[in-house]
C-alpha cells in the first residue's frame, strides 16, 4: 500500500489528460459517511495571475499520480478519438463526476480540522493529518491533535485507519473506535523526557558498571603488585628481616619466662 498525506498533498500541481498544469490541490475531499477519499478540490491559477477562477471538483478515481509527482486526469479507458478522449476527461470533473458518486460535492467531508469522538462520545481532539492509499482512497491512519500546549507536553495520537469509522452527522465529527483512546500520544515533551530519563538512567548504570570494574581491576593490580614487590630483591631481603625480627621477639619472651 502507498500512502499520501493531507499535509503531502497541499498544494500539489494537477495536470489534465493533456499534462497541461490546470491548478493546485487545495483539499482532499472524502466520503459523506465512510473514511474514503473520494475527490479533490481544486484551486486553478489565477487568469494572467491576477483574475480568481471559481474552484473546481476532481474525482479521486480518475486521477493518479505521474513521475513527477503530479496529480495527473487519467482516463476511465484507452480512448484514440480525440473528442471522445475530451469527453471522458470531462466526466473526471464537476457535476458530471457527481453522477459517478452518487453524491453531491458539497456532501463530501474535509477531514482536516474536524473534531474526533469515540463510539462513547469521549472528544479526543481535532484531525491534524490523515493518510490514505493513493489507489483505493481508504484511510490509513489520522492523526489527532488536543490542542498546540497539549502537543508540545503530551504529543499527538496516530490513529489506525481500521479503528476510524467515518463522518458522523450526528456527532458532527469523525467517529472512532472507543479504543482509540488507550493510543498513547507520541512527539510531545512527556516522551521525550521520558526518553531522556530512560537513556540518563542506562548512562548512570553503566558509568556505576564501570566504576565497580574499575575498582575490581584496581584490587587485581595492587594483589599483583604486591606480590611482584614481595618476590623482589628489595622484598626478599625486608622479609628476611621482619622474619628475623619475629624470631628475635620469640626468644627474648622465653628468656622472661624462663626467668
Amino acid at each position: 500500500m502507498v500512502t499520501v498525506s493531507l499535509r503531502q498533498i497541499y498544494r500539489c500541481q494537477v495536470v489534465d489528460q493533456n499534462r497541461e498544469v490546470v491548478g493546485t490541490v487545495d483539499d482532499v475531499l472524502f466520503h459523506p459517511r465512510d473514511p474514503l477519499a473520494v475527490g479533490f478540490s481544486v484551486k486553478p491559477f489565477r487568469i494572467g495571475g491576477v483574475v480568481p477562477l471559481p474552484q473546481k471538483y476532481l474525482s479521486f478515481h480518475r486521477t493518479a499520480f505521474d513521475s513527477d509527482g503530479r496529480l495527473e486526469v487519467v482516463l476511465a479507458e484507452d480512448i484514440v478519438d480525440e473528442k471522445k478522449a475530451v469527453k471522458d476527461a470531462n466526466a473526471a470533473w464537476g457535476t458530471k463526476a457527481e453522477r459517478e458518486l452518487g453524491f453531491l460535492w458539497d456532501d463530501t467531508i474535509i477531514y482536516y480540522g474536524q473534531a474526533v469522538f469515540t463510539e462513547s462520545g469521549v472528544y479526543l481532539g481535532k484531525v491534524s493529518d490523515a493518510r490514505f492509499d493513493i489507489e483505493s482512497g481508504t484511510i490509513n491512519v489520522i492523526q489527532v491533535t488536543a490542542g498546540t500546549a497539549a502537543d508540545a507536553t503530551l504529543g499527538k495520537r496516530t490513529i489506525p485507519g481500521k479503528s476510524v469509522l467515518g463522518f458522523r452527522l450526528e456527532h458532527y465529527g469523525i467517529l472512532v473506535e472507543d479504543s482509540a483512546a488507550e493510543i498513547p500520544f507520541e512527539g510531545g515533551a512527556a516522551e521525550s523526557a521520558g526518553k531522556a530519563a530512560a537513556a540518563a538512567s542506562d548512562a548512570a548504570q553503566k558509568a556505576t558498571e564501570a566504576a565497580v570494574k574499575g575498582i575490581a581491576k584496581a584490587t587485581v593490580y595492587t594483589e599483583r603488585a604486591v606480590r611482584q614487590a614481595a618476590d623482589s630483591p628489595a622484598g626478599k631481603k625486608a622479609r628476611g628481616w621482619l622474619d628475623s625480627f619475629v624470631e628475635d621477639v620469640k626468644e627474648a619472651i622465653k628468656d622472661e619466662e624462663n626467668e
